[in-house]
């Protein structure tokens, strides 16, 4: 949903820019998107019971476990570095490729097709490979691809999007399995921790593109999913050794 979302909202805007032209009005009708939605969440879907609450809350007491940590550490940067590529792709292509804006537009639409299919590819499909070396993989041909988009061809960065798709929804699943106890604090913490790596992703982008350049910021980029592969190895060990 989250790549079907991603290639939509971009022609939404666009439309309603062409019916409108005002950013203010564009910005308005889309925030009424987000009001109906708390909306509908408050008023419609259901929410735990008293005796669930109790119970949350008393292992809400314990402190989180190693194993945890590094499944947050591990889903907050691989949420950099697919966030390098999708806000800062199109700029990156116009002043170093001289690409047109449109032709780097294709190429940030490429790369949510290719984050749409490969989940909806994981949702319907059962792999009899483990999550595990099915993560270990997404986060190693992204790596790759990545190198690719910068010595040979931008359509490494697209791929990326087909790679990086796995990993998301398989993390989410196995801490569901292995953390069980702590599931909902774990990704609470891993969704705190994707704030604050881009929060800094933003800030040393814009610091190393001035002082260097934009090539040089975006390999970020590889550096986020190496971080992400060493806290999901480190993730892997503290599971198995629990």
């Amino acid at each position: 949903m989250y790549g079907l979302a991603a290639i939509v909202a971009p022609l939404l805007v666009t439309q309603v820019l062409i019916l409108f032209a005002d950013w203010r009005i564009c910005f308005f009708i889309m925030s009424f998107g987000v009001l109906l939605l708390f909306i509908y969440l408050s008023l419609f879907v259901e929410t735990k019971s008293k005796t669930e609450t109790i119970e949350k809350k008393k292992t809400e007491k314990k402190p989180l476990s190693w194993a945890g940590w590094l499944a947050a550490t591990s889903m907050s940067f691989y949420v950099g570095a697919e966030m390098i590529i999708s806000t800062r792709i199109v700029l990156f292509l116009t002043r170093e490729y001289d690409f047109s804006l449109s032709k780097a537009s294709y190429y940030l639409t490429l790369f949510f097709v290719g984050l749409m299919a490969g989940r909806l590819l994981v949702a319907v499909r059962n792999w009899s490979i483990s999550s595990w070396v099915l993560m270990a993989l997404s986060l190693i041909t992204s790596f790759a691809f990545f190198l690719m988009g910068f010595y040979l061809h931008p359509l490494g960065f697209a791929a990326c999007g087909l790679s990086m798709s796995i990993f998301f929804p398989t993390m989410i699943a196995v801490i569901s399995k292995n953390l069980n106890n702590e599931s909902d604090r774990v990704i609470a913490v891993g969704m705190t921790g994707v704030a604050v790596v881009l929060i800094a992703m933003h800030w040393a982008f814009g610091l190393i593109s001035d002082k260097w350049n934009m090539t040089t910021a975006m390999a970020l980029g590889p550096v986020f999913l190496a971080i992400a592969f060493f806290s999901l190895f480190s993730f892997r060990k503290g599971v198995s050794h629990a």
